[in-house]
């Protein structure tokens, strides 16, 4: 196994989704010339996995050394809530709240697709404002609800089939929209569906039913999501990946608090 490669293609997908980057080597700055390797998006729901097993574990650590298991679930939440934001500087969030005012707006597309892709920060008035803290807050209650009732690998779930789905969005092939971002191909596909799988069943081996029914909602809103965008807006930017990413993360966080809250 090309464990070298295996490594290079991890960070090339880390680099596509976070903003801070690995640290570069003199073959890594020459390979950013390079092409992006096909199967890069199986590496996507790798990505995302680890971010969410580095997050249980810090909220296992916290538990460990705090006294009072809520005071350290609700310090895990915040902490995790803001780092999730910062590893995009907030630019998936920004567009989840841009999309939501087009649609509170009933722009044409258009209008609604120039509003998204102009707007690349959190700053606004006071709408802004109370939305950003509303979204903030609902994440953050969520995710301290799960820590707390001991379900805290319900975050590599979370994590893992979003990034699956930011890959497969940017992906799309030429005949559904005009031009794809990333390279890949059938076979790619399935195996960044089986990575996601296998990587939220051992995660999620004690709340299974719960892990199948994210991957169908995950699956379905895949299909309903490029449908819609397609049909509106016909091509797919770098905007409309991260936006697929972060409104599925919010569903499957509501999912995993409503299921597994009273576990």
């Amino acid at each position: 196994m090309d464990f070298s490669g295996n490594y290079d293609s991890f960070r090339k997908a880390w680099n596509l989704l976070s903003f801070f980057k690995f640290p570069d080597t003199a073959d890594s700055r020459k390979d950013e010339m390079d092409e992006l390797p096909e199967n890069i998006i199986a590496y996507f729901p790798l990505v995302g996995a680890f971010i969410g097993f580095m997050s249980y574990c810090g909220a296992w650590l916290l538990e460990r050394l705090m006294d009072g298991k809520i005071f350290s679930a609700m310090l895990s939440a915040v902490i995790i809530t803001m780092a999730l934001e910062i590893l995009t500087l907030g630019r998936d969030l920004a567009t989840l709240m841009n999309f939501l005012k087009t649609c509170a707006k009933n722009m044409d597309a258009e209008t609604a697709i120039a509003a998204m892709e102009e707007k690349d920060d959190l700053r606004g008035g006071i709408s802004e404002l109370v939305l950003l803290f509303s979204l903030f807050l609902l994440k953050m209650i969520c995710i301290g609800i799960l820590i707390y009732s001991g379900n805290a690998l319900w975050l590599v779930v979370m994590l893992s089939l979003p990034y699956l789905i930011q890959g497969l969005v940017a992906t799309a092939p030429s005949s559904v929209i005009e031009r794809a971002i990333l390279p890949s191909d059938r076979e790619t596909a399935k195996t960044a569906w089986i990575v996601a799988a296998a990587a939220c069943i051992v995660a999620g081996h004690a709340f299974i039913p719960a892990v199948l029914l994210a991957l169908v909602i995950s699956w379905f809103f895949l299909d309903r999501f490029m449908r819609y965008w397609t049909a509106r807006f016909r091509t797919v930017t770098g905007k409309a990946v991260g936006l697929a990413g972060i409104m599925l993360e919010y569903m499957l966080l509501l999912l995993g608090t409503i299921l597994l809250a009273k576990q």
